[in-house]
């Protein structure tokens, strides 16, 4: 057993054997159980950062090393060359106490950055998302030599299974289920900011029909509050009206006109204040915006999207907001150039 599990029963254990009067002293000992599994929060530098890598398997694992100490509980592993199955899994890798590090494989093999990464983090468990299309049963024996305690797959039938797998653990008494699109990236990595803040599934559907597996699940839950992110373009209206036979209380929508505004409106959700960071990535690509997500989450705001050459207007203004102390760029100039560096400089406020 790790000292990080010996040390977390000890605490649990001090509060219920000691009683109600020792309740002052478990605290102190299980925040010094949790600093192993800790988040790794960073000063607020004053400065745009860019965190990347010579490719999205290595800037996902600059992402990690920035954010997150050796030591950590969980990991989780995702294709590097596919999104689906990966979406779900950046709502849940964020949706903890403490969020956690999501890293990209290819479908047979570890890259050796990975594995090196792998090797630092020194996770007790190993979560695998999607079937063993996106990540090989050679991959998943493989990993097993980076893991503690264990490694385990999520995976369904399809991208749609592969979510209801992914919150099946996830208690009945919450009140809500979010939405987005399965066809599409940014609208369900934008919803599993927001996902994760509410320790809430997030589920897929198809842009016409909602599938079966998600209305059963539905069915199953019987939540009170539905919220689809995304526009009609991505969740028709159809499907919405679908939906509203599985809240017993609201279905509402989160969107904006285009990828870049819908993550906006997330972002004005989930900080509602000045936030003094700010993360920014590529809209056009998935990697570097899925990695970043529970990196995000650390620091309570969502990633907001740009194009590679230029900040849309409606970022623009979300950026003045949120009034940022530090802006972070996750990936490379091929993904937000080196202009938009320089332009989001001028968003910088004085601490």
């Amino acid at each position: 057993m790790r000292r990080r599990h010996a040390l977390r029963l000890l605490a649990t254990g001090l509060a219920l054997v000691v009683g109600i009067g020792a309740l002052t002293a478990a605290p102190a000992e299980e925040a010094q159980a949790e600093r192993f599994c800790d988040k790794h929060p960073r000063t607020l530098s004053g400065t745009v950062e860019r965190i990347s890598g010579a490719d999205r398997f290595a800037t996902a694992v600059a992402i990690s090393k920035r954010h997150f100490d050796a030591g950590t509980c969980r990991v989780y592993v995702a294709s590097g060359l596919d999104f689906p199955d990966a979406l779900a899994g950046a709502a849940d890798a964020s949706g903890t106490v403490v969020p956690y590090p999501v890293l990209l494989v290819r479908p047979d093999s570890i890259p050796a950055v990975v594995a090196a990464e792998l090797k630092r983090l020194d996770p007790d468990d190993i979560v695998v998302l999607g079937g063993t299309a996106s990540v090989s049963d050679r991959v998943f024996r493989q990993l097993e030599g980076y893991a503690e305690t264990s490694v385990m797959r999520v995976g369904g039938r399809d991208r749609y299974d592969t979510a209801v797998q992914m919150f099946l653990s996830v208690p009945t008494s919450t009140d809500r289920v979010y939405i987005a699109s399965g066809q599409g990236f940014p609208d369900a990595l934008a919803a599993g900011s927001l996902a994760g803040r509410d320790y809430a599934p997030l589920l897929l559907t198809s842009r016409y029909a909602v599938p079966e597996v998600v209305k059963e699940h539905l069915r199953q839950r019987k939540p009170k509050h539905i919220i689809i992110v995304g526009g009609t373009g991505a969740v028709s209206s159809a499907v919405e009206s679908t939906l509203r036979s599985y809240a017993s209380e609201s279905v509402t929508r989160i969107a904006g006109k285009d990828r870049f505004a819908t993550a906006v409106e997330v972002s004005k959700q989930r900080a509602q204040w000045p936030a003094g960071i700010a993360y920014v990535a590529s809209g056009l690509a998935y990697p570097d915006a899925l990695t970043a997500t529970p990196a995000a989450q650390i620091h309570g705001v969502s990633v907001l999207l740009v194009a590679p050459n230029s900040i849309p207007a409606v970022v623009d203004q979300e950026l003045k907001r949120l009034q940022p102390r530090h802006i972070v760029i996750l990936g490379g100039t091929g993904a937000v150039s080196a202009d938009v560096e320089r332009k989001l400089q001028g968003y910088l406020v004085a601490p």
